[in-house]
């Protein structure tokens, strides 16, 4: 199993034009990628002008530009000097690992894959990463077997699952210290990492939200992540 992530810009004024072209690719991707097992998932989600696709590839690395062809289209080139649309993104943490394609696969769909973003203070980035490798090494298994994070930049990227599905992890962590801190005091931590979402942005009791009555909750906070809107996905 190889999981990946990537951010990309979606031009001026084609965002709608993107979306179309997703929804008429999905059948496309089924068939020869998802029934034919190169793939196990396949999510993209979208802020504004951002894109972030989370793919779950089997055997060999499949690359976005592969799910979907063409859609460079409606994409800005990276300013980097490459010939490039689609930004990889760095796995920071994990609850889980992928031991084998069977260990990894649903044993029933998910509601709703997810999507969430989160601003980090720049200078306070690789204090982030520090302490989130912490946990990941200390504590494998604390979590979502499926939620993960990825950063670029000052950006982190979180996706998860509903229902979650919480289930020992199958691999021991490279660290047997016990210094990550617990409950309040591990979200007290966090919040001094981030810059928070305004107003504009309601904000969601995550522990009590019925997503089966109201459905998913894009463009609401849970407390310093943002919900981003889904508009590819294949699980």
């Amino acid at each position: 199993m190889i999981i990946r992530s990537y951010k990309a810009v979606v031009k001026d004024g084609k965002q709608r034009d993107l979306e179309q072209f997703l929804a008429e690719r999905k059948a496309l991707v089924e068939r020869d990628f998802y029934n034919t097992e190169k793939i196990m998932n396949a999510n993209v989600f979208s802020f504004h002008s951002e894109l972030y696709c989370y793919i779950e590839s089997i055997g060999e690395e499949i690359l976005p530009n592969q799910l979907f062809c063409g859609m460079e289209e409606f994409l800005t080139k990276w300013p980097d000097g490459e010939d490039k649309y689609f930004h990889p993104m760095t796995n920071i943490f994990h609850f889980n690992e992928p031991q084998s394609v069977s260990h990894w696969a649903r044993k029933k769909k998910p509601d709703y894959c997810f999507g969430m973003l989160a601003k980090l203070i720049p200078d306070l980035v690789s204090r982030y990463v520090f302490y989130h490798y912490q946990f990941q090494e200390e504590q494998p298994g604390a979590g979502d077997k499926y939620g993960s994070i990825f950063l670029s930049g000052d950006t982190a990227f979180y996706y998860g699952e509903t229902p979650e599905l919480f289930e020992p992890a199958q691999h021991t962590g490279s660290l047997t210290t016990h210094n990550t801190p617990k409950g309040h005091e591990w979200q007290k931590l966090m919040g001094s990492h981030f810059i928070w979402w305004d107003e504009r942005f309601p904000a969601c009791n995550i522990l009590e939200y019925d997503w089966e009555k109201n459905g998913y909750p894009t463009g609401q906070r849970n407390h310093q992540w943002l919900y981003l809107k889904n508009i590819f996905s294949i699980c």
